[in-house]
């Protein structure tokens, strides 16, 4: 509690306390999503981890010509 999240897509949700990732905003490909966290000592640390964004599939159907609906 009392870090932040930074990292392409990511956003604060506006209370400072909880975040949300946005894989549109991101991109595709590797993202690097870091949090910060500074004790009340003023000690600070970081920590990070890669999500993958993957493009969304192209889908498509034909239906078949002896189809009754």
């Amino acid at each position: 509690s009392g870090g932040t999240y930074s990292g392409n897509g990511v956003t604060d949700d506006g209370n400072g306390t909880t975040y949300s990732f946005n894989p549109i905003t991101a991109g595709t490909g590797n993202q690097n999503i870091t949090y910060s966290f500074t004790n009340a000592n003023g000690c600070t640390d970081t920590a990070s981890d890669t999500v993958e964004v993957f493009d969304l599939p192209t889908v498509s159907f034909t239906a078949p010509a002896d189809l009754c609906v």
